[in-house]
């Protein structure tokens, strides 16, 4: 039978569904509960709380992505390696270049990164949707508008092109759903179980592939919507809710199956503990005015800009440490922090407070050989040169004015240019400028031979012996060492994540470009194109610190007060916006068309 458990934010869908599943295991049921990944420890570790060691062993947490983890390691994994998202970029821009002459529309901009991450965005859409190359292809013949029909027609070649790349060596973790459902289906998994799901208010077309099987194999099938059941607009915040509401119904109706609605009292909010904060929940998005004066639960800011908004917030918070809350009991949620970048450091500066936000920081590759990029090479603190002899190298480049090929002759000229000052200590110092110069100019000229006519392979090997010759292994010990020396733990962890990150990028140009002959300009765009996408985040470095970050992201562990800031008409919610290849107007008409794409309208929240 299908149980669906319906209530609005804090009706207690969720404690509803744990105690019936927790009861159920106290009965030796075999039950899985699929949640969230960000979910999935709060949940397993509530269970343990409730049922103790033996009991909880009866219910399995898993992620869709970890349950299809969980039925490779019972039915086999596919020998392919897993795709990564270096590889899904080289491989994404090879495809492009193949039917590069086939394009009618973005021929022009082959071999841009922009194509290629929008491609991708769009191919990942495709297979979550499930729909194939020559689903679009066939549906380009059909379209009467030139210019949407060329978008179909060129999107359907590169991701047949795409493809046919990836099965030689790869499985898309894209894929690894539907793959997942054809063994669920084989072996009837879940024949004899408890499925349960909370905290999705909707699913993709590979999802949805799970969900029917689920409901079909399993004894009993739970799964909590939040959804107001007297609020089924079409318009309304809950559209997409109620829309999956009527889709699991009809997987129940059209497989035989039984079904019930849960419906959970909209009086009894079990969330919020006083009447201002429940009274907000239910009219937040509604057209009526606000009646209710609030008792100081819910305070209202109009700034005059993000400047004084952050002055507000830091005053704001400056009073309540002061009247006893922590910093770690208040957390700030916005639409877009990097809008705030800046500002709201400088106001938590002034008043003192610790701020913890992540702005991910993009990587950047400069391939460019000129004096310049050799300076820039050398202060990178990656090769065996001390600090003072670049500072030196530095000053005799700019007295001398040398170009990238002077790198190549060797250093006899005066340190202090064409009046000599310095007398013997002159004449040592250039003789260790000119062994650092051959250092230099060996390994650069060498990597320079070894990247003529060798496949993608052999480059990405002439690479890392460049780095092995300057010393850059050796370095990032040293640095690493020396930050954990002098307590500061965490900018050694990101040197060597950073580090890891290049050692991935290593791996995976040499996998993907095997016996793949490209020019060296044509391999270090893909080695840029790589970098520039990557980003590295920051963790928290202290235990009591405010934390600020997106709606989407933030995962607060129930903070006492929160900041909503930037609710601006337009961007908290955002209005809905062009995302991928197809307009707003385009993807409408390609619905109606019956290609399963996502709405426009799910931008919006």
């Amino acid at each position: 039978m299908v149980h669906i458990i319906n209530g609005r934010s804090g009706s207690g869908k969720s404690t509803v569904l744990l105690d019936t599943i927790c009861e159920r295991a106290k009965n030796n049921d075999n039950i899985i509960l699929i949640v969230p990944e960000q979910a999935s420890f709060q949940n397993e570790s509530e269970i343990l709380n409730r049922l103790g060691a033996k009991n909880a062993r009866n219910i399995d947490v898993l992620s869709l992505q970890r349950l299809c983890d969980h039925i490779e390691m019972e039915y086999g994994k596919d020998s392919k390696k897993e795709l990564s998202d270096g590889a899904r970029l080289i491989l994404m821009s090879l495809a492009i270049e193949a039917v590069q002459d086939k394009l009618e529309l973005y021929g022009e901009r082959t071999g841009k990164s922009d194509l290629t991450s929008l491609m991708l965005t769009a191919v990942s859409e495709y297979k979550i949707c499930l729909i194939t190359p020559e689903k679009l292809m066939e549906l380009s013949k059909r379209v009467s508008d030139g210019r949407l029909r060329k978008k179909l027609h060129d999107s359907a070649l590169i991701y047949e092109a795409y493809d046919a790349l990836i099965s030689e060596t790869y499985i898309d973790p894209l894929d690894k759903l539907i793959s997942a459902s054809l063994v669920l289906a084989k072996n009837n998994f879940f024949s004899g179980k408890v499925v349960a799901i909370d905290s999705f208010h909707s699913f993709t077309a590979e999802e949805l592939e799970i969900v029917s099987l689920a409901i079909q194999q399993s004894k009993d099938f739970y799964i909590t919507l939040c959804r107001d059941i007297e609020n089924n607009d079409n318009d309304s915040m809950f559209y997409f809710v109620n829309r999956t509401h009527s889709v699991i119904k009809k997987l129940a109706s059209e497989n035989g199956i039984k079904f019930e609605d849960i419906n959970l009292s909209v009086d009894d909010n079990k969330r919020y503990k006083n009447d201002d904060l429940r009274y907000v929940e239910e009219l937040i998005f509604r057209n009526e005015d606000l009646e209710q004066n609030f008792g100081g639960s819910v305070m209202l800011y109009e700034a005059e800009d993000i400047y004084d908004e952050s002055e507000q917030v830091a005053r704001d918070i400056k009073k309540l440490v002061a009247d006893g809350y922590r910093y770690d009991e208040i957390a700030i949620i916005c639409r877009d922090s990097e809008m705030y970048r800046g500002i709201i450091n400088s106001s938590f500066k002034k008043y003192d407070i610790p701020l913890f936000v992540s702005y991910p920081e993009r990587l950047e590759a400069k391939p460019n050989l000129t004096t310049e990029s050799i300076l820039t090479i050398l202060k990178t603190g990656m090769t065996s040169i001390p600090d003072d002899d670049i500072f030196a190298l530095e000053n005799y480049a700019f007295v001398w004015n040398l170009k990238g090929s002077d790198w190549n002759k060797p250093f006899t000229r005066s340190i202090d240019g064409f009046i000599d000052r310095s007398g013997e200590d002159g004449a040592e110092i250039l003789e260790k400028l000119e062994a650092h110069r051959k250092l230099i100019s060996e390994t650069i000229f060498k990597l320079r031979d070894n990247l003529k006519n060798a496949d993608g392979a052999e480059m990405t090997s002439a690479v890392f012996k460049a780095l092995e010759d300057f010393g850059a292994f050796e370095k990032v010990k040293q640095l690493s060492l020396y930050f954990e020396q002098n307590d500061e733990s965490i900018l050694a962890e990101e040197e060597l994540r950073v580090w890891d990150m290049l050692m991935q990028l290593f791996d995976t140009l040499y996998e993907t470009l095997k016996e793949k002959y490209i020019s060296p300009k044509r391999y270090f765009e893909l080695i840029e194109m790589i970098i520039s996408q990557g980003n590295i985040s920051t963790i928290p470095r202290t235990l009591d610190e405010v934390t600020l970050g997106n709606a989407d992201t933030i995962r607060p562990d129930k903070p006492r007060i929160v900041f909503v800031i930037g609710a601006v008409d337009g961007i908290f919610p955002k209005t809905p916006t062009d995302n991928g290849i197809f307009t707003s107007l385009e993807r409408d008409e390609l619905i109606s068309m019956a290609l399963p794409l996502t709405d426009s309208i799910g931008n919006i929240y």
